[in-house]
């Protein structure tokens, strides 16, 4: 089955999302030939060819190549299928997926049909990233690029991989071309801001972050960016503002009521506390992760504190550090950041159970901020 030897438009999207788990994701394997047989609900698949739509919302996009999506539903041979963050959707016909562990024999297949096809490239290179083939998928990504030098996201995938390899002049380069071409698409701001963050330039990195924000106003990834660049920089007031900024344009999200909540519950610095509003803040953002998220259930934790409720301090802390290890597989236990974590959360329950407040410095002090999983409904 041949493809068209034409140049492909995408919208990267959730590019941002897609590389950095394909960045620490298992392999891709066998054959492919695009069918429902192995496919089951619950299966991972990625576009065979070019041209899938989804929907979110109401607007309709093409996902980025090899963009994993999970199998919702089947019924007389068509998929429902999803991203992974789960913003967007839609049914498509079983031959135009396959399943992620066959996909790199199809690709390989169908590049042996049709070696200038730039989009058939870059999913093979993605589907190589998933390998940790990268040496290999970097050779994908020149080739999709000398094809097609005009699609932003193939810049933005060999970027990602200069950034993993250190070589931080090139992914410079490769991010800059990204945002050249799509000026209106927020992940080349992202990942280059990111970089400019290893590189210690707050300055750059703060320059990203607001190109982002002006793009795409209730951009939370971009927001706890700025957040990080005002906390190297150790202006905390506007590390407040910034999470109240994300808070009063996106009230949905609890990441800007739980980051308003720790910070007015936590901070070490006079006069910045209020653990009335803290606690408020606290309540907003549990309740939008109906309880179930360890941060918010932290940022709580802090909050009660604050105001001298020790008992229900230690019930959430309690309460947070249980889901935090239950998430955790036994690789995940040895991850640095997680070890940090798990010794923040434990000395939270430590201080509250001997009746003192939360205090964190934010400038000497390293607190992960995590976008949570999108819920459904509130409630």
């Amino acid at each position: 089955m041949r493809r068209p030897n034409r140049p492909s438009r995408i919208r990267p999207g959730a590019w941002l999302g897609i590389w950095l788990a394909a960045m620490i994701a298992a392999g891709a394997g066998a054959r492919g030939d695009g069918s429902a047989a192995g496919i089951t609900v619950g299966s991972e698949v990625v576009p065979a060819s070019q041209g899938l739509k989804l929907r979110a919302g109401d607007r309709e996009i093409s996902p980025t190549p090899g963009a994993v999506l999970k199998v919702e539903q089947i019924q007389d041979g068509r998929l429902l299928v999803a991203r992974a963050d789960g913003q967007s959707r839609g049914w498509v016909d079983a031959d135009r997926v396959v399943p992620v562990d066959r996909a790199l024999e199809h690709f390989d297949r169908a590049i042996a049909e049709n070696s200038r096809d730039a989009w058939l490239l870059a999913t093979r290179a993605s589907l190589r990233v998933r390998r940790h083939d990268y040496a290999e998928a970097i050779d994908d990504y020149d080739l999709a690029i000398a094809i097609d030098p005009k699609e932003s996201a193939y810049y933005l995938g060999r970027g990602g991989l200069w950034a993993r390899r250190g070589d931080h002049a090139r992914t410079i380069a490769d991010l800059s071309a990204a945002i050249r071409l799509a000026p209106d698409q927020i992940d080349g701001y992202l990942l280059r801001a990111m970089e400019w963050e290893k590189d210690l330039k707050p300055d750059q990195a703060l320059a990203d972050y607001q190109a982002a924000i002006a793009v795409e106003p209730r951009a939370t990834a971009a927001y706890v960016g700025r957040g990080r660049i005002w906390k190297m920089t150790g202006d905390f007031a506007r590390m407040l503002g910034n999470y109240e900024e994300l808070a009063q344009v996106a009230p949905e999200d609890p990441v800007g009521h739980r980051e308003v909540a720790w910070l007015l519950a936590s901070c070490d610095l006079d006069g910045f506390r209020d653990g009335r509003r803290a606690l408020a803040e606290a309540t907003v953002a549990c309740k939008l992760t109906r309880w179930s998220d360890p941060s918010c259930l932290e940022a709580i934790a802090a909050a009660c504190a604050e105001v001298g409720d020790f008992e229900n301090a230690v019930r959430w802390q309690t309460r947070a550090i249980e889901l935090f290890s239950a998430r955790l597989d036994r690789v995940d236990r040895r991850l640095a950041v997680n070890k940090g974590r798990d010794a923040r959360m434990s000395n939270g329950l430590y201080r509250y159970r001997r009746h003192l407040p939360m205090r964190e410095r934010p400038d000497r002090t390293t607190r992960v901020v995590e976008i949570p999983a999108a819920a459904g409904p509130r409630g």
